[in-house]
């Protein structure tokens, strides 16, 4: 097949298949009015193919018609709920969007609706459980994920993701026990769970709790770098600065090629927490690790700069020109 008008009025019987082959390599090289074309006359021939619908949002949503786009994905979803069968393609486009535009809503509406239809389904229900935490409905996750245990008492992750819904939801004694049985469960990853527990204890702001979690998951296995690092991160949340600086100090030790990264990873997270002065001499050390990385001499200069400190700015400026990884433009 050529381009252009010989596919429309050149063939007068084209079969089916070749012709949606050149739709989609003309989608595929960027030619999205013409994809459209034959696709929306393969769809007058073809009403009932989804496959083909999709064809056409994709290239709507291509060619930057995001509104299009959504619209036969909507049509789509709808004739997937009503099949005894789920297929899922329509909903996992629209699952997909709604994440990375971040309208949780919507995202959450979708999955209950698919939840909904085929409340057997344990991907859907998981689906909507991280939807619901991630958006803050902690409780809603509780419940959700309490179902998928009862489906599939042996999957630690579902321990793991109700321990985490327990967690937010303040269901602390709940926590400790779904991260107990998911370590019974799969005893080798044990310090990953520990960690991850660590981790969502972090996040609502439980402090103690997440130190403890942490020093279980180096109980469990002491030579894993990052958990050191996840560590400082909690010491530096409590204003333990000197014990915050150990722990990356420990990490360093396990990983000394990673030294640099693990200065960094400080510097960074000791500036989220306003210790502009202490993150310049972590990223200093992130520099003597690794004096061939431009991006640590620019968060310095930045530091110095924000406090006034233009001559400090100006010296590890001039280093890095020296370095050859900065320019003279500023």
């Amino acid at each position: 097949m050529v381009p252009g008008e010989g596919v429309m009025t050149g063939y007068r019987t084209p079969e089916y298949n070749d012709l949606y082959d050149y739709a989609d390599r003309c989608a595929s090289e960027g030619r999205h009015g013409e994809a459209l074309e034959i696709y929306e006359k393969l769809s007058q021939i073809n009403p009932g193919d989804d496959s083909l619908l999709l064809s056409i949002a994709w290239v709507h949503r291509d060619s930057g018609n995001i509104e299009k786009a959504l619209q036969y994905l909507e049509q789509i979803l709808e004739k997937e709920l009503s099949r005894k069968v789920f297929t899922g393609f329509a909903y996992d486009e629209l699952v997909r969007f709604y994440r990375e535009t971040g309208e949780d809503e919507k995202l959450i509406f979708l999955c209950e609706r698919a939840a909904s239809a085929y409340p057997n389904d344990p991907s859907l229900l998981a689906t909507l459980g991280k939807a619901c935490l991630r958006s803050g409905k902690a409780d809603r996750a509780f419940q959700v994920f309490s179902i998928l245990v009862g489906f599939d008492p042996e999957a630690p992750v579902y321990h793991m993701d109700l321990a985490s819904a327990a967690v937010l939801s303040g269901r602390f004694d709940q926590a400790e026990k779904a991260c107990e049985e998911a370590c019974r469960l799969d005893p080798d990853d044990a310090h990953m769970y520990f960690d991850r527990l660590s981790t969502t204890y972090l996040e609502a702001g439980q402090y103690d709790k997440a130190e403890r979690a942490s020093k279980r998951s180096i109980e469990i296995c002491p030579k894993n770098p990052l958990y050191y690092c996840s560590l400082g991160e909690i010491h530096l949340k409590r204003g333990r600065l000197d014990d915050s600086r150990k722990a990356f100090e420990e990490a360093c030790r396990i990983d000394p090629f990673s030294r640099s990264a693990f200065h960094n990873r400080l510097a960074n997270s000791m500036l989220r927490q306003g210790h502009t002065i202490e993150a310049i001499d972590e990223y200093e050390k992130a520099v003597a690790a690794d004096p061939r990385n431009p991006f640590y001499y620019l968060s310095i200069i930045g530091c110095c700069e924000a406090l006034g400190d233009t001559e400090r700015a100006e010296r590890f400026r001039n280093l890095g020109l020296s370095e050859g990884v900065l320019s003279h433009e500023k």
